[in-house]
């Protein structure tokens, strides 16, 4: 048997589902990236970060705090 829908009932879909992807999006955009910790840290430890080269072990890398 063919389950009738009516005009309400659609409408009533489309509504929850519109809603259902408006939230999706705005979820989306507030973790678009790191947070600003995140970045801090990485960049800290790229500016302690050194490779020096040596004559007997090749590349030594060297964490200065």
């Amino acid at each position: 048997m063919k389950k009738s829908s009516t005009l309400n009932v659609l409408t009533k879909f489309i509504e929850t589902e519109e809603k259902r992807i408006s939230d999706c999006v705005k979820r989306q955009e507030q973790h678009s990236g790191p947070t600003e910790t995140v970045l801090q840290s990485i960049l800290g430890y790229s500016k302690a970060l050194r490779i020096n080269e040596s004559e007997s072990m090749g590349q030594v890398e060297l964490v200065m705090n």
